[in-house]
């Protein structure tokens, strides 16, 4: 074994055969023109014969668990002699496909109780050292472990886990996701703790510590906190940075490292910031942004390979993941040192979440609930886990209730519950909501707070201060439970009885949500809208009408998709809200398939030293945009479509408050176009009167540089007859007068029953809702909205409106 290699378990029957581990290529094999096979159904339990030869272990995407002595991480199977006999491996063979046996094994023995680590990969070659079956495992397929005479001894199924998530035998037969796998050892946490001490680096330079959901260590005065990869010399000779780099999940680009040496003993911190940066005193910055909830991390060593590396996963918000003076292997601390050597207090393990028998909810017709908690963790806890609870909404800690037995709510409750147990830090707070007796319409979120009285205060006070907060949503398919932060939103509306609050899902808490919130497919949320805008005291949903006009209508127009629901903080009915897309770089990345740190966004009147301002909006103020060249050239700048349908829905609507609610949107990775966002509509449909005049008017609320742009390119032959064809299209289809009044009605119908119990904080009525909404029914039918605006666009783009009505027809 080369000395940068990791030492992994040497078991008897590995040290018998290093002359020869790899597995030969089975013979006979398929004809060469075959068909491959259609991979078997995945099993969900092992085969088990009297022999007790078992596949106790495997992992389908080693990442960052186990190398083979070469530098690549080839997934593995764990072999487990369960019985009492000696069993003679010679001629079994291992494959992923069944009854088409891809490896088999050379004369070796196991012995009982006795384990053995085979890597699955190809087109490498292992430590010589190291079995080596010539075949990956791929999600969805099954291992399959036969005998010389074809017999099958044991098959595992291979899953679709996330990356270094081992699958583990249990004692019924099935497997189960393990985030500590035991690669040579048992399933245990004594395996864990074996697995970890034998597979220590022999390299001089370590990782020390990681620190990720850094909030407060080591800041820079320029930009802050960042999280940091501490390397410790841990050789007795001078160690040189410069012959190393750092990479995360084994990408490619490895990033080079500062040109200092380090002396034995001596620590030096790496600032990870996900971009590129100069140095400054005391800080030395990688673009690597690290994941506190599942994340690979390599130093790779003067040779090139991996001198050191590590998964991080489950570090607790708080804490780091690193090494313990004196011992081998990884410690969870829930205390970080960075700079300083680490402490002696780390834990192996971070407990898990305490689950509940009954599913949180609203319970209609219940008065009470009796609900058990329970620890459910893959590798068994030692000694009898502590669960400690509270039933107000509190975070619970080692001085709360302790469990004893199910416990009998009764009103609206929110249990929240954490496990306390030794060699373990205490993990996530279970938080889990039982709304009873209560009846709506609507979904419900249900927020909890860990300070109900500071909520309050900051709320009443309209203070824009974070919080930990724990998110639920009920509503069946759609639902979510997740923690994270809140705080309120908004400006104007701030000064209004019910406000607007914002969901916020960050790494240094729990990392992105994962849910289809708004059944659009669109599955990751760094942050949510809670809205209750200046529309509030009216309808509550005209910005909502508007954008879903948008979405069935256009694909160049960005907007926020909405949920109505019901809103309780701590258990306490807080009023009606529109949970919606927060309009923002995930926002983008997620609806046009970019990364997050590509995009760029601008809002309301933009800086002149901007892009957006250089290339769109002084670019076609300065030049003849009736010039074919230079309208080509602003064509390649912007989406030309997503403007024209800003335009066309915002003069539909007639609002009168668009100099700050308006947003661009591009990123370099896609085709680099500027993209419209219309939001905030609570000042649509006020005034009849109000219309295109809105926004085409040099003194309008669109502010100067929307009606610059918009009056250089009316000049512009192809666009004005490009804008007319999809104002034609547009105001015959999703914005004719029938189309608008049956999308009012939908609303109306759906927030009806809901309205009444949201009356006292709205500081509105029943009666004035209903009054709004016929106000706005009578916008669009009573003044005819649809041909109103026919004759609006010929008054100022100065034509007739047969004109206008003659260019609004479809392309033949």
């Amino acid at each position: 074994m080369s000395e940068r290699a990791l030492k992994k378990p040497k078991t008897a029957c590995a040290l018998a055969l290093a002359c020869a581990l790899l597995l030969s290529a089975c013979a006979p094999q398929p004809p060469a023109n075959a068909p491959e096979p259609t991979p078997a159904p995945v099993e969900s339990t092992a085969v088990r014969y009297p022999d007790g030869v078992v596949i106790s272990e495997l992992m389908a995407k080693n990442r960052a668990t186990l190398d083979d002595g070469s530098g690549c991480f080839p997934d593995w199977i764990e072999l487990h002699n369960t019985g009492s006999e000696r069993v003679d491996l010679a001629g079994w063979t291992l494959s992923d496909r069944d009854n088409i046996p891809k490896a088999m094994f050379p004369a070796l023995t196991l012995e009982p109780d006795e384990y053995l680590l085979v890597f699955a990969g190809k087109d490498h070659e292992p430590a010589p050292e190291e079995l080596l079956a010539p075949f990956g495992i791929a999600g969805g397929e099954t291992v399959y472990l036969r005998a010389p005479d074809g017999e099958l001894k044991a098959s595992a199924p291979a899953g679709e886990g996330e990356a270094d998530v081992s699958l583990i035998l249990q004692e019924d037969g099935t497997y189960r996701a393990c985030a500590w796998p035991t690669p040579g050892f048992a399933n245990t946490r004594d395996g864990y703790r074996a697995s970890q001490a034998a597979r220590e680096s022999d390299s001089p330079l370590k990782i020390n510590e990681v620190l990720v959901r850094n909030e407060s260590f080591l800041p820079s005065y320029v930009y802050g906190t960042s999280d940091i990869v501490e390397l410790k010399n841990v050789s007795d000779e001078a160690v040189k940075l410069s012959d190393y780099t750092l990479a995360d999940k084994n990408t490619r680009v490895r990033c080079a490292l500062p040109d200092v040496t380090l002396e034995p003993g001596e620590l030096f911190p790496i600032f990870c910031c996900g971009e590129e940066r100069a140095p400054e005193e005391g800080h030395f910055y990688v673009p690597i942004a690290l994941n506190s909830l599942r994340e690979q991390l390599y130093l790779f060593g003067p040779d090139g390979l991996p001198a050191d590396y590590v998964t991080l996963h489950d570090i607790p918000a708080g804490g780091s993941y690193g090494r313990m003076p004196g011992a081998t292997g990884w410690y969870y601390f829930a205390s970080p040192t960075p700079g300083a050597e680490n402490s002696g207090d780390g834990k192996r393990f971070v407990s898990a979440v305490p689950t509940v028998d009954l599913t949180p909810g609203l319970y209609p017709e219940a008065q009470s609930v009796t609900v058990a908690l329970s620890l459910d963790t893959a590798l068994p806890p030692e000694g009898e886990p502590r669960l400690v609870y509270t039933l107000d909404g509190t975070r619970p800690d080692d001085q709360s209730a302790v469990y004893t037995e199910a416990l009998r709510m009764e009103g609206n409750t929110v249990l929240r519950a954490v496990a306390l147990e030794q060699d373990a830090l205490p993990g996530d707070t279970g938080t889990y909501t039982y709304l009873l007796g209560e009846r709506h319409s609507l979904p419900v979120l249900s927020i909890t707070v860990d300070d109900l009285e500071q909520f309050r205060s900051l709320y009443f006070a309209s203070a824009k201060a974070y919080q930990a907060a724990n998110a639920a949503f009920f509503d069946g398919e759609h639902s979510f439970n997740k923690d994270g932060r809140i705080r309120l939103r908004g400006h104007t509306s701030l000064a209004l009885p019910k406000k607007s609050l914002g969901l916020y899902f960050p790494d240094s808490v729990d990392g992105p949500l994962e849910a289809d919130v708004f059944g659009n497919g669109v599955t990751t949320f760094t942050r949510l809208s809670v809205r209750a805008g200046q529309d509030n005291l009216k309808t509550l949903f005209r910005t909502e009408l508007l954008q879903d006009l948008v979405l069935e209508s256009s694909e160049h127009l960005l907007t926020q998709s909405s949920r109505f629901c019901v809103v309780y903080i701590n258990g306490a009915y807080w009023g009606l809200y529109a949970l919606k897309e927060d309009l923002n770089e995930t926002y983008y990345a997620e609806h046009y398939h970019v990364s997050p740190e590509s995009v760029v966004i601008e809002e309301g009147e933009v800086a002149l030293d901007s892009d957006f301002y250089r290339d769109v909006i002084a670019f076609a103020a300065e030049n003849d945009m009736a010039d074919a060249a230079n309208y080509a050239q602003i064509c390649r700048t912007i989406d030309i479509d997503s403007f024209i349908d800003w335009i066309v829905f915002e003069g539909y609507s007639g609002n009168t408050d668009t100099l700050n609610n308006i947003m661009f949107f591009r990123s370099d990775e896609g085709d680099g176009l500027w993209r419209w966002a219309l939001l905030d509509l609570d000042w649509a449909f006020q005034n009849p009167e109000m219309d295109y005049r809105v926004i085409m008017n040099s003194e309008a609320n669109s502010g100067f540089q929307m009606y610059q742009l918009m009056m250089s390119l009316f000049e512009n032959d192809s666009f004005k007859a490009r804008f007319l064809r999809r104002f034609g299209e547009l105001n015959r289809t999703t914005l004719s007068n029938a189309h608008v009044s049956e999308a009012i009605e939908r609303y109306a119908a759906l927030l009806e029953p809901e309205i009444a119990r949201d009356e006292p904080l709205r500081g509105s009525s029943y009666e004035g809702w209903l009054y709004y909404v016929d106000e706005l029914r009578n916008f669009i039918t009573d003044y005819d909205r649809e041909n109103h605006n026919v004759r609006q666009i010929a008054l100022f783009l100065h034509m007739s409106e047969e004109e206008v009505r003659a260019a609004m027809a479809p392309e033949a």
